[in-house]
């Protein structure tokens, strides 16, 4: 049998004792253990040692084996890919403050880390607006939820935005509407084409900005008025008319032919805020009355085009 080694004194010449227990390697010693006292436990098995008052597995290149109560240092200490060892990741722990530990903990999924820097593509995310901070992301790209057909995303501050159905309203005369000479005549469009956030009341023919729609508003007027021999030198107005104050003409001319229908056709721009109202009206001295065509073609429109 081969001579127990104490490698503290003696020199290993012959090969190690193997023993099933501690116990059993004190025994065929026949002292006992001291610090340098190596065997193989073959219950284990493992190299066994007694180091500092105690005995210890010693760890091998091969074997599976759990180390614990270690410190790898981040300067000699890297993993190396198996098939090519020149591939390799190094730890580096130098931004932790000094005195503590820092968890990294691994979720249950296989996983691709992200980098800080890195040019990468994050799917399955869900980013929240309270407890992170995003800077430079383009209008377009921001959402307040799930938008609805016909929605746009419309900014609601420096940094919101929300999607919204803007307020669009066409309508137009299915009737002939009679204008008594001097006297201003609410124009009625009592027919909706589209009027997207019910803004528009056809039986006022008053348009009200809708609640957080304020902003820019196309209003216009695509009128036909009938033949009259009292046209030739009569004067007619068409105005726009914000919440009772008549404020802009949106088109005014002199007739001169009464044997056709003359069509008019203008715009204008003009900011609203919400609860603003705003109407078309129309007024002409001719002495007698004209009408204005009942017909698809006599159409009022209240648009937003910018908030």
């Amino acid at each position: 049998m081969s001579e127990i080694v104490h490698i503290a004194t003696t020199s290993v010449t012959s090969g190690l004792n193997s023993h099933a227990s501690d116990g059993a390697f004190v025994a065929a010693k026949g002292s006992a253990a001291a610090d340098g006292d190596l065997y193989y436990n073959t219950a284990v098995p493992a190299f066994r040692g007694y180091i500092n008052g105690g005995w210890a597995n010693f760890a091998d290149l091969s074997t599976a084996q759990t180390l614990t109560n270690k410190s790898f240092s981040d300067s000699t200490c890297v993993f190396s890919d198996n098939a090519d060892s020149t591939k390799k990741v190094a730890l580096e722990v130098s931004g932790v403050t000094t005195g503590n530990t820092r968890v990294l903990t691994v979720p249950d999924f296989d996983l691709t880390l992200a980098g800080v820097a890195s040019t990468q593509t994050l799917t399955n995310k869900t980013m929240s607006g309270a407890s992170n901070t995003f800077t430079a992301i383009p209008l377009a790209n921001q959402s307040s939820g799930a938008s609805s057909a016909g929605q746009i995303l419309v900014s609601t501050g420096s940094s919101a935005c929300s999607w919204q159905t803007p307020p669009i309203a066409i309508a137009y005369r299915s009737t002939n509407l009679s204008l008594t000479t001097s006297t201003t005549t609410d124009v009625v469009a009592d027919t909706e084409v589209i009027d997207s956030a019910s803004a528009y009341d056809n039986t006022t023919g008053i348009f009200t900005v809708p609640a957080g729609q304020g902003g820019i508003y196309e209003i216009g007027a695509s009128l036909i008025l009938a033949s009259s021999a009292a046209f030739n030198g009569s004067t007619e107005i068409f105005a726009f008319d914000l919440a009772g104050t008549q404020s802009m003409n949106l088109l005014q001319t002199v007739p001169v032919s009464a044997s056709v229908n003359l069509h008019y056709s203008a715009t204008v721009l003009v900011s609203l805020s919400a609860s603003n109202t705003a109407k078309i009206t129309a007024v002409q001295d001719s002495g007698s009355g004209h009408n204005i065509v009942g017909n698809i073609a006599s159409r009022i429109w209240f648009r937003k085009v910018a908030g």
